[in-house]
């Protein structure tokens, strides 16, 4: 039986989650059938895609109800189902949840000699993402096997399957997947049963055929016990920037040869914004840093400038913030700066009112330092686990108002939440963070502050406790993300850093 749908919608972006859950039609360990339940541990994932096995559709036990329509309503998600067998008066099957609607889906049926199997497989902008649940014969699975790699093989786009393969990791089965298919979730992890699970299952896997680089694949079973016989997977694979996306370049300024990389998007149109990301101490310009910024800047239109700081004493790359080793640096990194962003604006016909910039740890400081010295050409700045050092607001009296958006780990051991007003650290005398940004809410003239927790972005993600600071006036607002436990990071683990970045920057375009 062959499915299809067709709609034109876009699905792009350069992190894709992940997840393939058997729900047992909602019927858990403690034999009860809970639909909500089953649908929490979906939605709590935040998968953009989610393979589902064992689903019912209008059959009599689940009371003629579409099951996996259901868990789409409670996850605000799109469903597609395959139905396998004809059962109970109704269909059984497997079925595919998702962000965005797919542009095609098609269901292909599989051998299974104790029941029908099937394979669900959905076409996106940018991947194609199959759901199967595989037969309980190993015979069955090898000549499925064939079928799914010729998908796969006729696929132009990066093909991903994920999915009850009722397989062990050192099966003939599996060991026959590998040849053709590149395994992204941990086997080690164990999936079946889901109280004391004691083997695996459950996979994730991405065609060897057009894969995607990736710079970052983590895996993670989630410790659900209850909601079904079998635990889920979630993989989330962070696609690596090819180099020709982005072109590495050196410039003289104020007399000194300098290096920048910079990111231009396909398609950017005139005048769009432009994002300094400034890295951390000892760190380069390179790609490695992206964090996060090329993907939001193709998603919402702007270009992404990586400078990089000049050599201290030590011989590391950093950024001249008064640190007390880098008392011999004479760099001015505040005209460095402002002058880049003038060239690439005039260069690369970029915008000269909506230029921002963000910056990790000793980035994060000069974000600080850019505020204090009361340039013009950041309209707003954004440091990440960033320091006020005591000497800035001693020695820069009169500031103006700029809005400012920190977000800092209170078990950060580099840059401490509490301060170092003593100079224990060695990188000189800074301000506890709250004291840094209540100068600006101050400064700012903000009379509101509202209180909130961001959603979890993983089940094992540190608490974020959002501060929101308004100014009614002028509109130059302060934001403090407190990450609580979090340590010196650019907190991808606990939020999509350059998403929340972007929706900072983005209250204070101009036309």
């Amino acid at each position: 039986m062959t499915l299809l749908l067709a709609v034109n919608v876009a699905f792009a972006q350069n992190n894709l989650k992940i997840m393939s859950y058997n729900v047992r039609n909602g019927k858990g360990m403690d034999g009860v059938r809970d639909i909500e339940r089953v649908a929490k541990v979906i939605k709590d994932a935040k998968a953009d895609v989610v393979a589902v096995q064992e689903l019912d559709s209008m059959t009599n036990r689940s009371g003629k109800k579409y099951v996996l329509g259901e868990i789409a309503a409670l996850t605000n998600m799109h469903a597609e189902f395959f139905p396998a067998i004809e059962f109970d008066g109704g269909k059984y099957g497997i079925g595919i949840l998702s962000k965005k609607r797919p542009v095609a889906v098609k269901g292909y049926s599989l051998p299974g000699r104790e029941e029908k199997r099937g394979i669900l497989v959905a076409e996106f902008n940018e991947f194609i993402f199959a759901c199967t649940h595989l037969s309980l014969t190993e015979e069955d699975r090898m000549a499925s096997l064939e079928i799914i790699g010729k998908l796969a093989q006729e696929s132009s786009k990066p093909f991903y399957i994920a999915g009850d393969l009722n397989a062990v990791p050192d099966s003939g089965f599996i060991k026959g997947l590998e040849e053709k298919f590149t395994i992204l979730s941990n086997v080690e992890e164990l999936t079946f049963p889901a109280d004391t699970p004691d083997r695996t299952l459950d996979y994730i896997a991405v065609a060897k055929v057009n894969e995607p680089k990736y710079r970052e694949v983590t895996s993670k079973v989630i410790d659900e016990g209850m909601a079904s016989d079998h635990r889920p997977v979630v993989v989330v694979a962070k696609k690596a920037f090819q180099k020709e996306e982005s072109k590495d370049y050196t410039c003289t300024i104020d007399g000194i040869e300098r290096r920048y990389m910079l990111y231009l998007p396909e398609n950017l149109k005139p005048g769009a914004p432009l994002v300094f990301v400034l890295h951390g101490y000892g760190a380069t310009c390179n790609l490695v840093e992206d964090k996060g910024f090329g993907a939001a800047a193709d998603k919402y239109g702007f270009a992404v400038c990586y400078p990089e700081g000049s050599k201290d004493g030590r011989g590391n790359h950093s950024w001249n913030v008064g640190y007390p080793f880098q008392e011999s640096m004479t760099v001015d990194d505040i005209s460095f700066l402002e002058k880049l962003a003038s060239k690439l604006q005039k260069e690369h016909n970029l915008s000269k009112k909506n230029t921002f910039c963000t910056g990790m740890s000793n980035g994060g400081e000069m974000c600080y330092l850019l505020a204090y010295s009361k340039q013009k050409t950041f309209r707003a700045v954004a440091p990440i686990a960033g320091l006020t050092m005591a000497w800035m607001p001693q020695q820069y009296k009169h500031t103006r108002a700029i809005p400012l958006f920190e977000i800092h780990g209170t078990q950060d051991r580099v840059s401490e939440w509490s301060g170092d007003l003593e100079d224990k650290g060695g990188w000189g005398a800074y301000l506890p963070v709250p004291d840094a940004v209540q100068y600006w809410v101050k400064r700012n003239g903000c009379t509101n502050e509202t209180i909130e927790e961001l959603p979890l972005r993983y089940p094992d993600s540190h608490k974020v406790i959002v501060h929101k600071y308004s100014d009614p006036k002028k509109g130059n607002d302060v934001w403090l993300y407190e990450v609580v436990n979090g340590v010196h990071s650019w907190f991808n683990e606990d939020m999509d850093t350059a998403e929340e970045i972007w929706k900072f920057f983005s209250k204070y375009l101009e036309e």
